[in-house]
């Protein structure tokens, strides 16, 4: 295995790692991509080549690319675009290692950012932004009505996301328990039991919501039922 031997060359090794990141072989794109991932911190030189990476075909090499820029802060204002737009992609795993990613970037500069993305026109990107900001919790609170926005998504996925990372989301609890019990009411299942578990979490602020959750108790979805009957124990204990 020839990656610890690159990892100790450094930097003297970066210009052979920038040309290899393109090298048709997948084992050689795999093997720099992690050897530059293996690095601490990674040299910001490297930054536009492993940009590149990010559309490669293989997804480990995808992976180790978005690891190794999480470790250049020096570049974040070219590598936050670039990793917003990645969330499009279609790859599950990819998109989690992307918001990954992205919740561990200094919340001052990722999250204005990741709020503008919710309005993006791919529902991927929206979905994934929807779920960096919950991942960032209660520091991005004032983006909470960016959120409530999205439960008239068309995606079912996006709702979902959103009405999740509401639910991290205490201090805006004025605007956000009302749209979580709309958000009962959604035509999809998981939709609303996600809405239950979020208003769950807001213990007793979410006192309104009980008659709504009451309603949801006795609703022929057996997930939603259970959601709504643990979200009543959190809000309503004795």
């Amino acid at each position: 295995d020839i990656v610890p031997d690159l990892v100790a060359l450094g930097e003297r090794a970066l210009p052979v790692y920038l040309r290899a990141l393109r090298d048709h072989d997948l084992v050689v794109r795999r093997r720099v991509a992690q050897a530059l991932h293996g690095m601490d911190p990674v040299p910001s030189q490297a930054a536009p080549a492993l940009i590149q990476s990010l559309d490669d075909k293989d997804r480990t090499v995808r992976v180790f690319a978005v690891e190794a820029l999480a470790k250049i802060p020096s570049e974040v204002d070219k590598i936050i675009p670039a990793l917003i737009r990645s969330l499009g992609h279609k790859d599950d795993d990819f998109r989690h290692s992307l918001c990954h990613a992205l919740s561990g970037i200094s919340k001052t500069v990722v999250v204005p950012a990741i709020a503008e993305a919710l309005k993006d026109k791919r529902w991927r990107v929206r979905e994934g932004a929807a779920r960096v900001l919950g991942q960032h919790g209660g520091w991005a609170w004032k983006y909470a009505p960016a959120l409530i926005s999205l439960l008239g998504d068309e995606q079912s996925e996006v709702r979902r996301t959103a009405v999740w990372a509401m639910g991290f989301m205490k201090s805006a609890h004025d605007d956000v328990v009302p749209a979580l019990v709309r958000a009962l009411e959604d035509e999809s299942p998981p939709v609303c039991k996600a809405a239950a578990t979020s208003l769950g979490k807001f213990g007793t602020l979410a006192r309104r919501a009980v008659p709504a959750l009451i309603r949801a108790s006795t609703d022929d979805d057996r997930d939603l039922r259970k959601s709504a009957v643990v979200a009543l124990c959190w809000i309503w204990p004795e």
